[in-house]
């Protein structure tokens, strides 16, 4: 466990992939068309896990320290998924990295996140867990 100015940075290595992988399947999920862009930030919103709210905490209140913390574990997992090609960088700006997925180069994980988004996370964690 790793704590950073009394906030808990993460519980373990799975909630924060959780967190991870429900951002992205809750963002797939309400998506209207076929592409989501996001941040880290959105991405920790679209989460809504405890450890979500925590590090949505620590990215608000910018504490300098902590926030260099936070991006590099959310940055460690998203490398590792845009390894894979199951997300794609754009662009780099002062908040971290943009992020992109298309229905079309993912249908079939797009599908799965719309219908069955428990097992959708599980696959997401599965290929963070792989590691990179």
């Amino acid at each position: 466990m790793v704590t950073i100015f009394g906030h808990i940075m993460k519980e373990d290595e799975n909630a924060l992939k959780e967190t991870i992988a429900r951002g992205i399947v809750n963002m797939i999920r309400i998506a209207r068309g076929n592409t989501v862009t996001f941040t880290y930030k959105q991405l920790l919103r679209f989460s809504d896990t405890s450890l979500s709210q925590k590090l949505m905490s620590i990215l608000e209140n910018e504490r300098k320290a902590s926030l260099g913390i936070v991006l590099t574990q959310l940055k460690y997992y998203m490398t590792i998924l845009n390894d894979k090609g199951v997300v794609s960088k754009i662009e780099k700006n002062a908040n971290g990295y943009r992020y992109f997925m298309y229905k079309n180069e993912f249908s079939e994980f797009w599908e799965l996140a719309k219908n069955n988004p428990d097992r959708a996370v599980k696959l997401l964690i599965d290929l963070m867990s792989d590691g990179g």
